[in-house]
Parts: structure tokens; sequence; C-alpha cells
């Protein structure tokens, strides 16, 4: 059976650790990657919510790429996070009737680490980059 994986990443400072990612994952013939691969900010919010759920809706786990801006994004004027990535771990973690919860494993990246000490106060996986071959592969299933 085949693992479907979704890496959520902010864009700016996560593109280049989730292509390194998904070319880990290229090595197995048995998982499939639908993560987003192309700057969609052109397009409109319902239009990029509607693509990145139908992503969602086909995998079963959720990686989550902590990097420095993925750590350190801001709420808008109204104290709500207006973002992907918070939109993307909401939506894999819903039960729904047509929707079930993914795994949810978050990765650190070598310079989030530092911000990973200052504000987190719960954090129930945390795995390098460097160990994902070897470590993680066996629990994606």
């Amino acid at each position: 059976m085949a693992s479907n994986v979704f890496i959520s990443f902010r864009f700016s400072d996560g593109h280049a650790y989730k292509e390194d990612l998904a070319r880990r994952f290229d090595r197995y013939s048995d998982t499939v990657d639908y993560s987003e691969d192309v700057d969609r900010s052109y397009m409109s919010d319902p239009t990029i919510q509607s693509y990145l759920y139908k992503k969602l809706k086909k995998s079963s786990v959720t990686i989550v790429l902590l990097t420095p801006n993925a750590i350190n994004h801001k709420k808008d004027y109204f104290g709500r996070y207006s973002d992907w990535m918070y939109d993307e771990i909401r939506y894999s973690l819903e039960n729904r009737e047509w929707n079930r919860t993914n795994g949810l494993i978050a990765i650190y990246t070598s310079e989030a680490e530092k911000f990973l000490i200052e504000h987190t106060y719960v954090l129930l996986i945390l795995i390098t980059l460097e160990t994902i071959t070897t470590e993680l592969k066996p629990y994606i299933c």
C-alpha cells in the first residue's frame, strides 16, 4: 500500500527543503507526494484553498517543514493566522466523513532549531531533515 504524503512548508524559505525531501521520497515506489510545487500566490484564496484541500484529501500523512519563517509567521490585524500552512495543518487534523484525519509529523531545519526552543511548548515529534530516509520512512504508511 502506498504512502500518500503532503509536505506543508513556507514557500519563502522552505521550498528548497521541500524539494530535497520530495527527491528523497522519489526513491521509494510506494510513496506518492501530493505536495504543492508551484507558487500560486497570484490566485484567489478560494481557488488556492480548493486546490490544496483536494491534495490533502488524497494524503494520509502531512509533514510540516519548520523553517524560521514558518515558525515566526505573523498574525493578521484581527489576531488570526492568515496563513496557508496553518490551514493545511488544520485541514489535515479534521476528521470528516469525506476526509479522515492525517498523521502529522514536524521536521525542523537546523536554522529553525533555536526558534523551537523559544516558541514551542509541546511538540510531539521532531526529526531533522538528515534523518528522514533512515528513521522516518518505516513510519509513513
